[in-house]
């Protein structure tokens, strides 16, 4: 059942789940999910995504994209981080990058035998720097490549929560 599962993530088109934080990103948020519209990709919910998108900014650090992630790591999701500080606001004007989330967060690696942190396993990318327009589509394939690749097999002992 699960190998099915893996199989079909990588030939169907990813269900996708976006995810913010804080009002101030909002904006810069809908910069990035309005993008797939279109692409055939589909926007979900957490519960039926196959791929969740972490937008990140300057502010970004409260209680809701910790419990996405604790959530996404416990269903097997895959993940991909996306820095959203760059994209300009209404006013024109950019923030610094946010850090990546996923730097508090471990999962077992069977790949290694070992717990790594999830920043080591999933990529994160800035939408201006790294062209996040024409790259996000083969962004959310290597997501899905790589947790078809961490997950496969037997099933893996999540480790996540706290800080190290």
């Amino acid at each position: 059942m699960q190998d099915s599962i893996q199989k079909m993530r990588l030939q169907n088109k990813p269900n996708i789940h976006f995810c913010f934080d804080t009002e101030q990103d909002g904006l810069r948020a809908a910069v990035v999910s309005n993008s797939v519209v279109g692409r055939g990709e589909i926007v979900a919910t957490l519960e039926s995504a196959t791929v969740v998108v972490i937008l990140v900014g300057c502010y970004t650090n409260g209680s809701r994209i910790q419990q996405t992630i604790r959530q996404s790591l416990d269903r097997k999701k895959a993940l991909l981080v996306i820095g959203v500080g760059n994209i300009k606001s209404v006013a024109g004007q950019v923030d610094f990058a946010g850090a990546n989330p996923l730097n508090e967060y471990e999962i077992f690696d069977n790949r290694f035998g070992y717990a790594r942190r999830a920043s080591d396993i999933y990529e994160y990318h800035d939408w201006v720097i790294g062209s996040g327009y024409q790259k996000l589509s083969g962004w959310i394939i290597k997501a899905q490549q790589i947790a078809t690749s961490l997950y496969a097999g037997n099933a893996q002992k999540l480790t996540h929560g706290g800080k190290k």
